[in-house]
């Protein structure tokens, strides 16, 4: 309804923004005039319920994260180290971080969404507690001597900069030489899907990156979960013939009961392969003023069939 969203004159995005910012009275961002904001990160959803604002999640389900390895190099081509990799993340500690402490979060060891149709955590049972020890033994068993391993972040959005800096952490813990490597959003993602390229030259080995629930609880949608061979795949480039056999599996199940199934044993399977590391699920608030009215429960704020009053 164009009437409707043109009534709506001052919409801020404050991804990361510090709540100060808020009370600025310049650029035309002043609390005051301010009516909607799409992503609430850490520290802003309270000082925006201290002042009237509904901050509530409007999607389905909360935001997935992830830990991503790089398949092309040593020592995540080797399955021991992607084994360390999941003993050394520990989703109590990052989550909280990610969050904050007026955020909501939760656990989750499945490689789709808890809570959702597919959220089953089979097979998880060997990385639910953390063992830095048994990790810092897996990595040697891979190869690895002490090299450093790039970890890619991004200051640009708030997440995956708190998840780097918790991961770095934990990866120095089991004697990993980390080289944390920090840009812009647009230079990560190039970066990220950047093909055969070695350390020095654009090469990563690792990084934190967080999707939508409401996309990523679903293979078709989930990206990371794509194991088929040949890097047409996404970032990463993992290749798992017997995981893209049980994810095709999946596609072609013909009910409701069956694809549960098939995600089970798909689930199982990443387990064993681990194209990614879960790392969390997070709640990502929207937030708006009393007087606004009509907002809808989606992935994203739609600026439709909204009004203020």
């Amino acid at each position: 309804d164009f009437e409707h969203t043109r009534r709506l004159v001052r919409m801020l995005n404050i991804a990361g923004t510090r709540p100060t910012l808020l009370t600025v009275r310049d650029a035309g961002h002043a609390f005051e005039t301010l009516d909607d904001v799409e992503a609430v990160w850490t520290g802003v959803a309270g000082f925006l319920r201290r002042r009237g604002m509904t901050v509530r999640r409007i999607a389905a389900l909360p935001t997935y994260a992830f830990v991503r390895p790089n398949f092309q190099l040593p020592p995540f081509n080797d399955v021991r180290a992607r084994q360390a990799l999941a003993l050394i993340i520990d989703q109590n500690e990052m989550m909280p971080a990610v969050a904050g402490a007026d955020g909501r979060w939760s656990v989750c060891h499945s490689f789709s969404v808890c809570g959702s149709v597919y959220g089953t955590e089979a097979g998880s049972d060997a990385f639910r507690r953390t063992d830095v020890a048994r990790a810092r033994q897996l990595l040697a068993e891979a190869g690895y001597r002490g090299e450093p391993l790039v970890l890619l972040g991004t200051t640009t959005l708030a997440p995956i900069n708190v998840m780097t800096q918790v991961l770095a952490r934990r990866l120095q813990d089991a004697g990993v030489n980390v080289d944390v490597q920090m840009t812009d959003f647009p230079t990560m993602l190039q970066r990220m899907h950047a093909q055969d390229r070695p350390i020095g030259q654009g090469g990563y080995h690792l990084f934190a990156y967080y999707a939508t629930g409401t996309s990523w609880f679903h293979p078709l949608m989930n990206l990371s979960l794509d194991v088929s061979c040949g890097t047409r795949n996404w970032a990463g480039y993992p290749c798992d013939a017997q995981g893209e056999q049980l994810r095709q599996a999946f596609f072609a199940a013909p009910d409701d009961a069956s694809r549960r199934a098939a995600f089970e044993a798909l689930q199982r399977r990443a387990w064993e392969y681990l194209p990614y590391v879960p790392a969390g699920q997070f709640d990502v608030f929207s937030a708006y003023r009393p007087g606004v009215t009509g907002v809808l429960d989606a992935t994203f704020i739609a600026y439709w069939n909204i009004e203020k009053r």
